[in-house]
């Protein structure tokens, strides 16, 4: 007690030190008569932390043994990832009692610097991953075009043969007529082309249909009764101009011969006539361009039935079974 009073500091600075965990008796003051201040205080601390530490006898030789320690006696080191966030990493203590109580703290922000691998890699092109998409892509394109490639050729080859079987079986029914060469068929594509050539059907520079020719044209309603879709009937003439009283040029030729045969073909049983167009088109679309010979004019004399093959085979068959073969 007697101590105390012979110890001169101000009630701020005691409190000051015991809060730091000192003892103002052990602290000599720099200010007047003795007076301590608080640099005093963090002074003396300061120099109590830097002195180093004495150990006893006792203290040495526990190093010595925890040294001689073989620490693969333990067993394997568990390794835990660093947390992440913050964390304390130092702190700095006054030596205070009960428990010591930090001034300074010293802090770090862990960040997660680890990141996948892509598999992007960079190369001469753009790079070689977007290399092997593309190919990926290029070769899905392909396989898809292949696919519609196939699928086309497919529906094609059916079309084409769908074609030929129905000029098969008309053929078949018009066998007598063809050899004698008063009707030609020929195809393109899906349509089928039915050429009623002068020679038995008309005159020479007549509209008039042969007696003996209307059975034919009958004959051709009845096969394209079951056909379905449209059915065009041309007419067409030579380069000779005509004009006379019956026929004012040949346009009017043509067109009258091509509704000759469509007035003998409405008149099947069964024969929907809103399916047909007639048209004349005169020598505009001759077989023999510029013809001289009298043989070359009369091919290009000729009425034309024009249809399309889609879907008429199923149908066709009825008919061979039904219709005789020859006239």
């Amino acid at each position: 007690m007697s101590e105390d009073k012979k110890i001169f500091a101000s009630p701020k600075v005691r409190k000051f030190a015991r809060e730091l965990g000192a003892n103002v008796s052990q602290i000599k003051g720099t200010e007047r008569k003795g007076r301590i201040t608080e640099e005093d205080i963090k002074n003396f601390i300061s120099n109590q932390l830097s002195k180093p530490k004495n150990l006893t006898e006792n203290d040495q030789s526990s190093n010595k043994i925890k040294s001689e320690f073989n620490h693969s006696d333990f067993g394997e080191i568990e390794v835990k990832d660093i947390p992440k966030g913050t964390s304390v990493i130092a702190m700095e203590f006054r030596p205070g009692k009960p428990d010591p109580s930090p001034i300074d703290t010293i802090q770090q922000q862990t960040i997660d610097m680890t990141q996948q691998m892509l598999e992007f890699q960079a190369g001469d092109e753009d790079s070689a991953g977007g290399r092997q998409k593309q190919r990926g892509e290029q070769r899905g394109g392909q396989s898809q075009q292949t696919a519609t490639d196939q699928s086309s050729s497919a529906e094609q080859a059916a079309e084409q043969n769908e074609t030929a079987e129905l000029m098969k079986k008309i053929a078949q029914q018009l066998e007598k007529q063809i050899l004698d060469g008063s009707i030609e068929m020929e195809s393109l594509g899906q349509q089928i082309t039915i050429r009623i050539r002068e020679n038995g059907s008309f005159s020479a520079g007549s509209a008039f249909l042969q007696p003996q020719f209307k059975p034919i044209v009958r004959k051709i309603g009845e096969l394209l009764a079951d056909v379905p879709g449209e059915i065009e009937i041309s007419g067409h003439s030579d380069g000779q101009h005509i004009a006379n009283e019956l026929y004012r040029s040949n346009w009017d030729l043509s067109s009258q011969r091509a509704v000759a045969v469509a007035e003998t073909m409405r008149v099947v049983s069964g024969f929907d006539e809103s399916r047909m167009s007639v048209v004349g088109k005169a020598d505009t679309q001759p077989i023999v361009p510029d013809a001289t010979s009298p043989l070359d004019r009369a091919r290009n004399r000729r009425v034309e039935i024009t249809f399309l093959a889609s879907g008429s085979s199923s149908k066709m068959s009825k008919l061979e079974e039904e219709t005789p073969s020859k006239l």
